[in-house]
């Protein structure tokens, strides 16, 4: 019942009306929490009624993905995120089955707003997926030049290597993305040799 709620705009009232409370963490056939599907279809309302009932921000679905992740994923507005990162006890760094954390996949849809609040929110900028892939390298390979300038001054590594030993320099060398290639060269300790 609460799914439908979230999936459909419900209010918090439909909520209150439903009695459901009990079912705040229970997850339908995908392992989705409504609290997931609440933020994945921006309904602020009920997402802010879910965590004030208790909703847990770190329930993952059958992908390993939580409520952060569907945040990364929607395509509506970041209040929802800004909701969850208020949540005592969120996981910032939680990776989903390939290994993306919520940052991986706001890189991934250049979300630059959202990308912007996991960062205040101190997010790990180094967390590897399981390719070894840094919010760095994928910045890179989107050639997003201001997520770049914000992943490397919140601390990034610029000599990442992925499970290929390919750095972020070496993909941008291997695309020709020159402006790229510039602001990683400029970083001091930017390893210019190959492998």
């Amino acid at each position: 019942r609460l799914h439908v709620a979230a999936r459909t705009q419900g209010t918090p009232a439909i909520g209150e009306m439903l009695g459901a409370t009990d079912q705040i963490g229970c997850p339908d056939a995908n392992g989705c929490s409504p609290l997931f599907i609440a933020c994945l279809t921006g309904n602020v309302d009920f997402t802010d009624w879910l965590l004030s009932k208790g909703a847990s921000p770190n329930l993952t679905n059958n992908v390993g993905r939580a409520p952060l992740h569907a945040c990364a994923m929607a395509t509506s507005n970041s209040i929802c995120l800004q909701l969850l990162l208020g949540t005592e006890g969120v996981d910032l760094n939680l990776q989903d089955a390939a290994g993306f954390t919520p940052l991986h996949l706001c890189i991934r849809n250049n979300c630059y707003s959202r990308i912007s609040l996991l960062i205040a929110a101190k997010c790990d900028v180094n967390v590897r997926d399981f390719s070894g892939r840094t919010p760095l390298h994928m910045a890179v390979r989107g050639a997003q030049l201001e997520v770049i300038h914000m992943i490397l001054n919140s601390g990034a590594d610029v000599n990442g290597r992925d499970i290929n030993g390919v750095t972020s320099l070496h993909y941008t060398a291997s695309r020709g993305y020159l402006q790229v290639a510039k602001v990683l060269l400029s970083v001091e300790g930017c390893q210019r040799q190959g492998r």
